[in-house]
């Protein structure tokens, strides 16, 4: 099960203990979207920004906006053999996780998995990694995170969900994607 799997069509196809087992990893989920602009600049969209007035910079669709749009939902696990004791997190394909994003650095931070535990680094970031509304130092020994937390790469503002987690917040949007 690899590859560009939806994550939100699995949720939905699949029972919480199916989805669970064939997928035994965190996951980040947000409502923003990830929208292509129509001309250079940052590709991300999240709630809060759609609310302001637009830059030309940002494109401004949400969820919320337009219920066609689905949820991010993007699973926290080793894709590439490139540095195999983190999951990498950044806008270059040789990431782990691609948030194809200017306001995210090429390699943007790194999540750490040791059984249930998860921890983020900042990666020496330009725009910064928060947990909360604390933003990591690129020389501080990361962050323990649990399922439930809010973290920030740049703008974009996700939730760290274990995987039954996840496929419960899918279940309880199911109705806005429909």
């Amino acid at each position: 099960m690899g590859g560009d799997v939806d994550y939100v069509d699995e949720a939905r196809r699949l029972g919480s203990q199916q989805f669970c087992a064939g997928y035994p990893c965190f996951f980040l989920v947000s409502s923003a979207q990830l929208v292509k602009p129509t001309r250079a600049g940052t590709a991300i969209v999240s709630e809060r920004l759609a609310a302001a007035e637009p830059t030309g910079r940002f494109a401004h669709i949400t969820a919320a906006d337009d219920p066609a749009r689905r949820p991010l939902v993007l699973a926290v696990k080793k894709t590439i053999e490139l540095f195999p004791s983190m999951i990498t997190v950044g806008r270059t394909q040789n990431n782990d996780l691609v948030i194809d994003d200017v306001q995210i650095s090429k390699l943007h931070a790194f999540f750490q998995v040791t059984g249930e535990r998860v921890s983020l680094h900042d990666a020496g970031s330009r725009n910064g990694t928060f947990v909360g509304n604390t933003q990591l130092k690129s020389d501080g020994p990361g962050t323990a995170l649990v399922s439930g937390q809010q973290i920030r790469f740049g703008r974009l503002q996700l939730k760290l969900l274990s995987n039954r987690a996840c496929w419960e917040w899918v279940a309880d949007h199911f109705s806005q994607w429909d």
